[in-house]
């Protein structure tokens, strides 16, 4: 495994958001920090939605990059991250009829990162899934050619808990999961409490409830994480399994409401990953460690 991509979680890059088909009602700063999860940590700006949305409707062009973050060929030569580009399409929310009257769907995404907080982070109310596409530059504004299997993204805070009313029936839980639609492969990773299921999501099993299992992954953030081998145009879809959902009308207990946060970032795979490749005046050579990857 050979990671040749490097974002920081304070890699200094700030977002600019913009809405491809409008929402109900738009949130922007400060509004958005008293939305669960975020803390104030992040600007951030989304909506609220009533209703589902098909194709992109939301876009967040990420620049102002630092210098840590680029992408080494295999040549060894380092490629400055000029801007990403982050579209969200095909949103769906949970039925009215199986969420409380006060779980207006909410749809925001942060749009600056800072010390100890994520590049790249998603927060959702009462929504199912949307799709979520990168698009990677360079300084001079082209395309970035990512050789396969040296570019990888984690995803983490994938949580799986219980409502409450349900602790002993999983069919009921509250499930985060992810999978990869195009340009994308994604896998387990070590000690990431998720599996890669034959639907090819990837999200925790029965038995790593966060109630259960702690706060924290590998990757240092709660509930399960995967990672993905990405080629650049790399699209996923972000979805949910609400809680209670086979819970006839009137029985959703609306005092758990389902709240979603995924994020991104590429610091934490230090640990497992390779080194990039260093380049040398006659010959490119490359220095390793070793990891498994599930397949």
């Amino acid at each position: 495994m050979i990671e040749n991509l490097s974002i920081n979680n304070d890699a200094g890059a700030i977002g600019t958001v913009d809405y491809l088909q409008a929402p109900s009602q738009k949130i922007n700063a400060p509004q958005a920090s008293q939305i669960k999860d975020l803390e104030g940590a992040t600007t951030s700006v989304g909506g609220y939605y009533d209703h589902d949305l098909k194709g992109d409707f939301l876009r967040v062009t990420f620049t102002n990059f630092n210098s840590n973050s680029s992408y080494t060929d295999m040549n060894g030569i380092s490629h400055h991250i000029g801007k990403i580009v982050v579209t969200y399409s095909n949103l769906n929310l949970i039925p009215q009829q199986n969420r409380n009257s006060s779980q207006r769907p909410v749809f925001v995404v942060a749009t600056k990162s800072v010390p100890g907080r994520p590049w790249n982070g998603v927060d959702t109310l009462s929504v199912l899934g949307a799709d979520q596409r990168f698009d990677f530059y360079d300084d001079t504004g082209n395309y970035i050619q990512f050789i396969p299997g040296t570019a990888w993204m984690p995803f983490g805070s994938l949580t799986r808990s219980w409502s409450g009313i349900h602790m002993d029936r999983y069919d009921d839980d509250h499930i985060e999961m992810v999978k990869a639609i195009s340009n994308a492969k994604l896998y387990e990773i070590p000690g990431g409490n998720a599996t890669l299921h034959s639907d090819g999501n990837v999200y925790s099993d029965p038995g790593y409830r966060i109630q259960e299992k702690g706060a924290v992954n590998s990757l240092g953030n709660d509930g399960g994480a995967g990672i993905a081998s990405i080629q650049n145009g790399a699209t996923f879809r972000l979805s949910i399994q609400p809680f209670n959902h086979s819970e006839p009308q009137g029985e959703h207990n609306g005092d758990t409401p389902d709240w979603n946060f995924f994020i991104n970032n590429t610091t934490a795979l230090e640990g497992i990953s390779l080194k990039v490749p260093v380049r040398k005046t006659t010959s490119t050579h490359y220095h390793y460690n070793t990891s498994v990857i599930r397949l």
